[in-house]
């Protein structure tokens, strides 16, 4: 059995890496799901999320040596989710680029319970397969310290995150490509495709809080993702 948690925090930190938000001056765009051939009961969770003020959340995940776009990274929510965000947002004003730790908690509290959750990630440039597991073993242990894993959990995921992306292997990660996670009660389903929208990779899991190890490799303390995608909350586009 493999993890959506392991492989999602693999992504999640595929490099030593800073990020900036689509407020800091940034395009961000990415292929509608519908014209990446996304089946159906994905395209179905999609269309009741993200449609309303602060129920899309996104940013550019950016490398830091040569402060080079990585990949689009797009939360889409549920309208009531929104609604609560929007309350947050109305009543914090943000200075800069960072996010206080006191709105940041609530931000964390409300969306860790966003239920469903479609989280996407659209790759700019190519990443090596070797840089990515190399980057992925000690980041994983993210989920250890924010509490969503114990450290046997950890070593029960770990030797399944080569396997569940197995098809990747020789091929790597390439420009165009788009990973999607679909979070739906304590229910995961992965989808990876080409830029060619052929589908590379599906696979689902349940149990374990999979569910809530996902949403925290993107919402909790220590995610790359965390900063800029609640700092994209107080863009105008997101309003």
């Amino acid at each position: 059995e493999c993890s959506v948690n392991a492989v999602l925090l693999a992504l999640t930190f595929l490099l030593a890496a800073s990020t900036h938000s689509p407020g800091d001056g940034a395009s961000v765009a990415s292929t509608p799901a519908s014209e990446r051939n996304v089946p159906g009961e994905v395209l179905a969770v999609l269309a009741n999320l993200g449609t309303v003020p602060h129920s899309h959340l996104s940013m550019l995940f950016e490398a830091t040596m040569f402060r080079l776009d990585v990949a689009v990274v797009e939360a889409f929510l549920p309208a009531e989710t929104a609604d609560r965000l929007g309350g947050i947002v109305t009543s914090e004003s943000i200075d800069g680029s960072s996010v206080p730790e006191g709105p940041a908690s609530r931000i964390a509290s409300v969306v860790m319970e966003a239920d469903p959750v479609v989280f996407r990630l659209t790759f700019l440039r190519d990443l090596g397969w070797g840089r990515f597991l190399d980057r992925t073993r000690g980041n994983l242990h993210a989920a250890v310290e924010s509490g969503e894993w114990t450290e046997e959990q950890f070593e029960r995921i770990w030797p399944t995150v080569e396997e569940a992306f197995s098809p990747l292997e020789k091929r790597g990660v390439l420009e165009g490509d788009a990973l999607y996670y679909v979070v739906s009660e304590e229910r995961v389903h992965s989808l990876y495709y080409s830029p060619e929208s052929e589908l590379l990779v599906e696979f689902e899991q349940s149990g374990e809080d999979r569910a809530g190890g996902t949403r925290a490799a993107f919402f909790a303390p220590g995610s790359e993702f965390r900063e800029k995608l609640f700092r994209s909350l107080w863009d105008p586009a997101a309003r």
